[in-house]
């Protein structure tokens, strides 16, 4: 299976901005981790934890 993110556990609409005005939240899985830090758009969970 896909690495799957979900925004502190809430799911929101797709391109609902949620936190810092980068992660766009949806039902769908996102891109790998590996991915997302290659895009440098998206911020891993882990990170969000700790705003």
């Amino acid at each position: 299976m896909p690495n799957c993110f979900k925004c502190g556990g809430d799911v929101h609409p797709p391109g609902q901005s949620w936190h810092r005005g980068q992660i766009f939240c949806s039902e769908q899985c996102l891109p790998p981790r590996a991915a997302i830090e290659a895009a440098g758009q998206e911020t891993p969970i882990e990170e969000m934890d700790e705003w």
